[in-house]
């Protein structure tokens, strides 16, 4: 027997917080209001927009449906690329470059296993739209965090959502507290204080 399904009530709210989030540039907003920088960011609204999820298993799948609820197009990236009722489009990771370049937001979402580790290369995160959002509720060694650490400091990428690390919890001395249109999360997007509950059920 397994836990499976026991994440993804929470994960769904968490996708959905992230992307609402990423949408309207607030990890900016907090980067200004930490600098008392005043500036109004204006945003369209988020339906009609295309999130790319790594990942489609319990977590992806939970990121899937909060992107729908919110009226985003779904590509989602697996192993098999075998259709899925939750994603407009499903392709084969071997494919994931081609559809890249289509993402306004990104989610990671996939567990970490010789085939994910380094997926999200630095020349992936070149393909990203400039402004594109970025989450990861997966594992942290799935993309370059120093690459991506650059992009946003440097406003290639308009913000993540981070809630894996590679050491946890992050040392006080972390570039990540003060990297630039970034919201650190302390592991938290998939658990609630129900968890053993839901596993007993399950």
């Amino acid at each position: 027997t397994n836990n499976s399904g026991a994440h993804g009530p929470k994960a769904e709210d968490s996708c959905a917080m992230g992307l609402l989030m990423l949408n309207a540039r607030m990890p900016q907003v907090l980067t200004g209001q930490r600098n008392a920088h005043w500036e109004q960011l204006y945003t369209t609204p988020i339906a009609g927009k295309t999130v790319l999820v790594v990942g489609f298993g319990d977590l992806g799948q939970a990121a899937g449906r909060a992107a729908r609820r919110l009226g985003l197009k779904v590509i989602a990236v697996t192993r098999s690329g075998k259709a899925h009722k939750l994603a407009d489009r499903v392709v084969r990771t071997a494919r994931l470059d081609s559809v890249l370049p289509k993402a306004d937001f990104v989610v990671i979402a996939a567990p970490l296993t010789a085939g994910t580790r380094g997926l999200i290369t630095r020349a992936r995160l070149d393909l990203l739209k400039p402004g594109a959002g970025f989450i990861n509720i997966g594992r942290s060694p799935i993309a370059d965090y120093e690459a991506l650490r650059e992009k946003l400091n440097t406003g290639a990428l308009g913000g993540a959502v981070l809630d894996v690390f590679d050491t946890e919890p992050l040392a006080v001395d972390s570039p990540w507290w003060t990297t630039k249109n970034t919201i650190v999360l302390p592991h938290i997007s998939c658990d609630d204080p129900r968890y053993i509950q839901r596993l007993f059920e399950i």
